[in-house]
């Protein structure tokens, strides 16, 4: 009785079984603002052996393992094992570069004669309020507001004029332009970003 023997390919079928889909990153909110505390979740497909998760913001490896957070395995059948890592950091300006952020997380298999990586991203979180990343010129957008004109003005009379007390003296001013300014300085401008995904 003859015996077959086994192709490279069967052999790394017994060594390793590659995650079938793209890690999943879950905890995504709808909004955020500046200074919120971010927590996010990436889960990888299941694999043999389990898969090595990471996380990357603006291309950056976060290492930090006060931002990490561990879960422990999830073991399946036929010795497929699924991982959890967890990613808390407190959202900032510095973290917008060009206008965006984009967050990754990547899921690596790696037995001794391969390896594949599958990643999921999440670019362009929602911001809720980026006056402070605008005033720090680290970000950039339109803002979309009935008193816009209005702000531009009073800014260009304030670079141009200030009195002894540095108040501008709304007499100056056109009066509705100036009425326009008061009810601006009541209802401050909100910027807001969108969010996309892409795998």
């Amino acid at each position: 009785m003859s015996r077959r023997r086994a192709t490279m390919n069967e052999i790394y079928d017994i060594l390793a079984a590659f995650p079938q889909e793209d890690p999943i990153i879950t905890g995504v909110e709808m909004q955020y603002q500046i200074g919120d505390e971010i927590t996010l979740n990436c889960t990888s497909g299941k694999s043999h052996p389990a898969s090595i998760l990471h996380w990357y913001i603006n291309e950056q490896q976060v290492t930090s393992q006060g931002a990490l957070i561990r879960y422990p395995p999830i073991h399946h059948r036929q010795g497929l094992i699924t991982t959890t890592l967890g990613l808390r950091f407190t959202l900032s300006s510095r973290h917008f570069q060009g206008g965006s952020m984009k967050v990754k997380c990547i899921a690596s298999v790696s037995p001794s004669l391969l390896r594949t990586d599958r990643e999921s991203i999440v670019q362009n979180l929602p911001i809720k309020d980026m006056r402070e990343a605008l005033l720090l010129g680290e970000w950039t957008t339109f803002i979309q507001s009935p008193w816009h004109d209005a702000l531009l003005e009073l800014v260009s009379i304030l670079c141009r004029r200030r009195d002894r007390n540095n108040i501008l003296p709304l007499q100056s001013m056109n009066p509705n332009l100036a009425e326009q300014v008061l009810e601006a300085m009541e209802n401050p401008v909100r910027l807001d970003a969108q969010m996309s995904f892409k795998k």
